[in-house]
């Protein structure tokens, strides 16, 4: 059985949205998108752990962006196929598939109606049916020793009651020795000259004070001196060797908190219930390394549908085995949220991603925008320019990509099934045509072929239909007239749809021909631009490297075309520009 479908209506800052969900889901999406709120929604539905006051939602759990005066949340379960969930659904489940919902009129109480289908929903007496029907949910904002202690003991609570008679009668015999050990072990303290010498006072003033200390002796002892209390009462510790070091640092206590977690999850399996798993931020305290391996460790070890919200780019990068669910914000409302991903075309892009997909495109999936460029360089010159001109692309929450190449394809399908702006800068490259005398304009032809097969714009899509062939010619490298005025009316309309070309071949003949020149010129001792470009192609990310560390005027581009691609996704990204 699974979650196959959320509806939720006015809860938070989800004003209508419907969420489709996988076996394993991974939630991203940056601050205050309703990853958290995603999870309530389930929860409020399945967990067990909230009470029905829990559900008594307050006026601020209303969304303010919607004129409604109701909270309506709807899961669709589908595989309904296990006798303990359809029996605690008591004839709300029909062909392997069940409806829930949540709804609440302001000012008055909640309702739970269940269902084969939405339009046979019937009002019930409470989420009865959680005893064999339940989301099991890990917070972000876990308290790891009071976690840990409290998996610690649950754990050991169903390995003690799974115990044979056989084994109860073996531990009992071991208690009485440990018992025996431990008496003989604080004898042994106490008989120690430093150890009863310093105590003997104690107990003489002890005496000296009340005549109720009569019969006590004060001593030094080693824990608790009932075994049976000593064993309840265990800390869980990790040796390195034969070390024992009390469990200290965050990063290991997190994966520890999973171990005992997952343990517990394997040892207390029970058929009469059926589970989902909801697990906020598992990354919190760990290394990227450490976070790659936990994504791979929780999309492939639970059994049962699992939805996971991250911030890790490492997550991002090693989920395996299931699909990724991208919340942002609605370009019309700050804060309304929307979703995206979670289909097959989603999953085809990130598969067609392959060994692009990294920790360094993953973070793409949390940007407001990315602006897509070719290589290092670009990626260089961008980002000292965004610090120059808007302060810091973090700030905007806008990834400036090096796609190493030319290949942008792969990641415009991305962007696209998760609903990510984008716009891409590439250069006014031309290139031969085999070993023919033919020349064609690479570089416009790549952003056609994006208008081609992701943009939807039939006037544009009729525009290149008529100028395309234009785009290739015989002879030299320079450009027919045909060719320049095919390029003069394709490159505006394209630039709509954030895709622009270099004014000139590249990146540094557009630097070395603008308003940098002469700072170019001082920092490479070039006496012309032609001189700079050489100079800056020969070694493109070590000299762009060095030429910005110098800390030059990046303002001078404010209005150069250079600088319009980068203006175009900031727009997109604080809501300017559509």
């Amino acid at each position: 059985m699974r979650i196959a479908n959320l509806h939720i209506k006015g809860f938070r800052n989800f004003v209508d949205e419907s969420i489709d969900f996988d076996e394993k889901t991974l939630i991203i999406g940056g601050n205050d998108t309703g990853k958290s709120n995603l999870l309530y929604a389930i929860r409020i539905l399945l967990d067990p752990g909230l009470s029905s006051r829990d559900l008594e939602l307050s006026p601020s759990d209303f969304c303010i962006y919607s004129d409604s005066d109701c909270i309506e949340i709807t899961a669709r379960l589908e595989d309904v196929v296990e006798d303990c969930a359809i029996s605690a659904l008591h004839g709300a489940a029909e062909d392997g598939a069940s409806v829930i919902r949540f709804f609440l009129r302001r000012n008055e109480e909640y309702e739970i109606l269940t269902g084969p289908s939405e339009d046979m929903l019937e009002p019930r007496n409470g989420r009865t049916y959680l005893k064999n029907l339940a989301v099991e949910y890990v917070g972000s904002g876990r308290d790891l020793s009071a976690f840990i202690r409290r998996q610690q003991n649950r754990l050991l609570d169903i390995a003690r009651n799974q115990r044979t008679e056989n084994q109860e009668a073996e531990d009992a015999n071991s208690v009485e020795c440990i018992q025996k050990d431990l008496l003989d072990l604080n004898d042994a303290i106490s008989s120690l000259h430093y150890v009863r010498d310093s105590l003997a006072a104690v107990n003489s003033e002890m005496g000296a004070i009340s005549i109720g200390n009569e019969g006590y002796t004060a001593r030094l002892v080693a824990g608790n001196t009932d075994a049976n209390k000593m064993l309840d009462n265990l800390q869980l510790a990790y040796l390195y060797g034969d070390s024992p070091l009390v469990f200290g640092g965050d990063g290991r206590g997190n994966q520890l908190y999973f171990a005992t977690w997952m343990s517990e999850q394997r040892l207390n399996k029970r058929p009469e219930r059926a589970i989902f798993y909801a697990i906020e931020e598992p990354e919190a305290h760990l290394h990227p390394h450490q976070q790659r391996r936990l994504a791979e460790y929780l999309s492939s070890s639970i059994d049962g549908q699992v939805i996971i919200t991250t911030h890790s780019p490492q997550i991002v990068e090693r989920f395996g085995d299931g699909k990724i669910l991208r919340l942002a914000f609605d370009n019309g409302n700050a804060q309304a949220s929307h979703a995206h991903g979670c289909s097959a075309e989603v999953d085809d892009a990130l598969s067609r991603m392959g060994y692009r997909l990294n920790a360094i495109s993953s973070e793409t999936f949390f940007s407001s925008g990315v602006l897509l460029v070719e290589g290092p360089s670009e990626r260089m010159l961008y980002t000292a320019l965004a610090r120059s001109l808007y302060e810091d692309a973090d700030r905007l929450n806008v990834s400036i990509l090096s796609v190493d190449g030319v290949g942008f394809e792969p990641y415009v399908r991305v962007c696209i099934g998760l609903g990510i702006p984008y716009v891409i800068r590439t250069d006014n490259d031309i290139f031969p045509v085999g070993k023919t005398d033919m020349r064609r304009m690479a570089g416009l032809q790549r952003l056609l072929d994006i208008v081609k097969s992701h943009v939807k714009d039939e006037g544009l899509n009729q525009l290149i239909f008529s100028c395309e062939s234009a785009l290739s010619w015989s002879g030299s490298d320079e450009l027919p007239s045909s060719a320049e005025q095919a390029r003069d009316l394709l490159v505006p309309e394209l630039e709509k749809h954030g895709l622009y070309l270099s004014k000139e071949a590249d990146l540094e003949t557009d630097l070395a021909c603008g308003p940098l020149a002469d700072q170019l010129k001082e920092f490479f001792e070039a006496a012309t631009p032609h001189e700079v470009v050489k100079t800056m192609q020969r070694r493109k990310a070590e000299n762009m490297h060095s030429f910005i560390a110098s800390d030059p005027c990046l303002c001078d581009l404010a209005n150069d075309p250079v600088a319009t691609p980068l203006d175009h996704i900031v727009g997109l990204a604080e809501g300017r520009r559509s």
